[in-house]
C-alpha cells in the first residue's frame, strides 16, 4: 500500500480540477494509496491566507485515509492558533503542517518569519512540509506567475535547524540531484515533479534512496504517471522505500 505525502483538495485557480476529500479518495484508491496527506489549495486565495483554520479528522473512503494537513501562513499573527486548533483537533497528533512560500509572499529561509513556526513543529514533533512549486511553469499565463521556491534556499533553513524534520514538495530533479552530496539528514524530497528520464533510479545512485517518498500532487498532476513513473525506474524493493517505508521513516523522527 502507498503513502502519497503531497495532495491537494478544494478548488485550484488554473484548471478545473479541484476535488474534495471523497472523489480525491477514490481517485487515488485505484492506485492503491493507504493515506494521503491532504492540504487546502483553495486557501491559497483567499486574503487570509490562515483560512484553513477549521481541523477536520482524517476520513476513510473505502481502502483510502484521507488526512488533512494545515495550510498556514506563517507572516499572520492568527498562524500559532491555527496550528494549535488543529494539534488539539487532531487528538494531539498531528504529521506534518503545509507551507506555500511563493504562495504568501515570504522567504523559505528567512529565519525571522520561520522560526516561530518550526520552534512549534519541533516541539510537537510535527513535520513541515514546504511546496516549492505546484506545476510546470510552462502551464501558467504569463499573467498569474508564480515562482518556484529554490530547494537550496530550504536546505538551508533545515541546516539551521537540525532537529526539524522538512519535507520539501515539488523540487525537479536538477535540484534534488545537485543536492545529494550536501543534503542536510533532517530533509526529505518527494516525487511529485521529478520527470526526467531514469531520474529516480538515477537519484538513488547519487545516494537519496533512504530519503524519497511519493507524491501524486493528485488531482493536479496525473497520479498513473506519478506511480508509473516509480515502478518504471525502481526494483520492487526501492520501489518499496519510496511508495510507503520512507514515509514511516519521516514520520518516525528520531
Amino acid at each position: 500500500m502507498i503513502y502519497d505525502m503531497t495532495a491537494f483538495v478544494g478548488a485550484y485557480d488554473r484548471r478545473p480540477v479541484g476535488l474534495e476529500a471523497e472523489p480525491l479518495a477514490r481517485l487515488l484508491g485505484a492506485w492503491e494509496v493507504e493515506r494521503a496527506f491532504a492540504g487546502r489549495i483553495d486557501t491559497l486565495f483567499f486574503e487570509n491566507g490562515n483560512g484553513d483554520d477549521r481541523p477536520q479528522a482524517p476520513a476513510r473512503f473505502e481502502r483510502t485515509t484521507v488526512e488533512f494537513v494545515p495550510v498556514v501562513d506563517p507572516t499572520l499573527p492568527n498562524c500559532q492558533d491555527v496550528l494549535n486548533a488543529h494539534f488539539d483537533a487532531n487528538g494531539r497528533r498531528l504529521p506534518m503542517v503545509r507551507l506555500h512560500p511563493a504562495h504568501h509572499g515570504y522567504e523559505v529561509d528567512d529565519e525571522a518569519v520561520l522560526g516561530p513556526v518550526i520552534d512549534w513543529t519541533h516541539h510537537h514533533g510535527v513535520v513541515l512540509q514546504v511546496i516549492l512549486a505546484l506545476d510546470d511553469a510552462r502551464r501558467r499565463h504569463p499573467a498569474n506567475e508564480v515562482r518556484d521556491v529554490p530547494l537550496e534556499s530550504l536546505a538551508k533553513l533545515a541546516k539551521a535547524f537540525p532537529q526539524q524534520r522538512f519535507l520539501a514538495s515539488g523540487a525537479v530533479f536538477g535540484a534534488v540531484a545537485s543536492l545529494a552530496k550536501n543534503k542536510p539528514l533532517n530533509l526529505w524530497a518527494d516525487t511529485g515533479r521529478i520527470e526526467a528520464a531514469a531520474g529516480l533510479k538515477r537519484l538513488f545512485e547519487a545516494g537519496w534512496g533512504e530519503r524519497l517518498v511519493f507524491a501524486s500532487f493528485a488531482p493536479i498532476l496525473i497520479v498513473h504517471s506519478a506511480v508509473a513513473r516509480i515502478l518504471a525506474d525502481l526494483n520492487d524493493t526501492d520501489s518499496s522505500k519510496v511508495l510507503r517505508s520512507n514515509a514511516l521513516e519521516l514520520f518516525a523522527g528520531d
